[in-house]
């Protein structure tokens, strides 16, 4: 298998879908607000899915342990320490107002229901399960062995997402079809990237920037695609421009610069605190904002980008917090 290179455009535009996923948690918005969060919703999540399934594919073909292919720490250990962090909100905030808070231990530290977006840890790690049974069933066929580690993986695997579908856990709608449908484009991409490793470049990233234009004025108008497939339109369009972030044009940027990119897992994890922060604090001093406008969502979503960096830039100053709150370690 061919090593996949760590392209810089790759985190640039994990970059920009981090703070597409703040404008799209500014909510209620308006038309001009909704249809924001609408073009940033065809791909932002999913581009996240895809690119890291790619590099979790990579690992499962260089026959690594467990503990270097999946590196659950990055996924697990964040996923416990923001959802006390979110818990502890909810509680706080039901305190406040005097709301009641409906407390499920399930829903919030193991599917990722704590806050809105903590979901895609789990659900990441599920489909890395799915992929890892899949790779390990075909390695095992192939060399003409029984293939029991990974049908058995496979099982238990689709087993927990049916049972997170159908007990309809946030994030969870869809688990195994959108598992299946992210492997499959996630081994087509390491298959093209393989087989144009350094050719039709220009064509390949052309191609795939025009599909994903295509797919946004499909997903924006909603009249191209009937209902059945229209849910296809976000893992495609992920697909899409993961193949295009591949076979971009390589650049260069400075070193403090690559510094701010790489905060992007971390946006993700915390922008939610200072969402929550901003939308209790800032009517209170007469600056209503729900419903959002265009420049409203553009502007708290730019406020809140860089408080999130500054707060990802804090947590790392300190190794364990870094690996509590980022799964981040001194040797990575």
């Amino acid at each position: 298998m061919t090593k996949p290179r760590r392209k810089l455009a790759v985190d640039l535009v994990r970059w920009i879908a981090a703070y597409g996923v703040i404008v799209i948690h500014l909510a209620p918005s308006s038309e001009s607000g909704e249809k924001l969060g609408l073009f940033f919703s065809l791909f932002c999540v999913p581009y996240f899915m895809i690119t890291s399934l790619y590099y979790f594919h990579d690992r499962l073909g260089k026959k690594r342990g467990w503990k270097d292919t999946f590196r659950a720490e990055r996924i697990l250990v964040p996923l416990l320490c923001w959802t006390l962090v979110y818990t502890s909100m909810h509680i706080l905030k039901s305190v406040v107002t005097g709301s009641t808070f409906d407390f499920n231990f399930l829903a919030f530290f193991v599917f990722g229901g704590s806050a809105v977006q903590l979901y895609f840890l789990p659900l990441l790690l599920f489909f890395q399960v799915v992929l890892y049974g899949i790779y390990n069933v075909y390695t095992a066929v192939k060399a003409r062995r029984m293939p029991w580690t990974g049908s058995i993986t496979l099982l238990l695997s689709l087993c927990f997402g049916l049972y997170a579908e159908l007990n309809g856990y946030f994030g969870w709608s869809m688990a195994l079809e959108a598992c299946l449908t992210y492997a499959a484009l996630t081994l087509l991409l390491s298959k093209l990237l393989q087989l144009f490793n350094k050719r039709n470049t220009a064509t390949l990233f052309v191609v795939s920037t025009v599909a994903l234009i295509l797919l946004e004025i499909a997903f924006l108008t909603g009249t191209v695609f009937s209902h059945s497939v229209y849910w296809l339109l976000p893992p495609v369009a992920g697909f899409a421009l993961a193949l295009a972030c591949q076979k971009a044009p390589d650049f260069e940027l400075g070193s403090k610069s690559k510094t701010v990119i790489s905060t992007y897992y971390g946006i993700y994890l915390v922008h939610v605190v200072f969402i929550e922060a901003l939308e209790t604090v800032l009517p209170k001093l007469g600056f209503n904002l729900a419903p959002y406008s265009l420049s409203q969502k553009t502007i708290i979503g730019i406020i809140v980008l860089i408080l999130s960096i500054c707060a990802v830039l804090l947590i790392r100053r300190n190794r364990y917090t870094a690996f509590a709150f980022l799964g981040e370690s001194r040797k990575s």
